[in-house]
């Protein structure tokens, strides 16, 4: 079986791989922002959480608190 070459398919092939190149390039950017934020603020909660250690013991009181407000107000949501 001969090799063949057709110009035409290969434009077709090259339109179609700049089309996924500007499709994916806003999502990939999208997303290393994302990751790129969620580091920082990992890195920034740790250094603070170093810092402070007694935010430790404030804990318990965040999930007093979070109970609640899910109990006075998220009685909908358990369906």
């Amino acid at each position: 079986m001969p090799l063949r070459w057709d110009a035409r398919e290969h434009v077709r092939l090259w339109r179609q791989v700049f089309l996924w190149v500007v499709l994916v390039a806003p999502v990939g950017a999208a997303v290393g922002s994302a990751c790129a934020f969620f580091l920082a603020a990992l890195d920034w909660a740790t250094g603070m959480q170093r810092g402070h250690g007694w935010l430790l013991f404030l804990l318990p009181v965040g999930g007093v608190a979070v109970a609640w407000v899910y109990g006075r107000w998220g009685k909908r949501s358990a369906g």
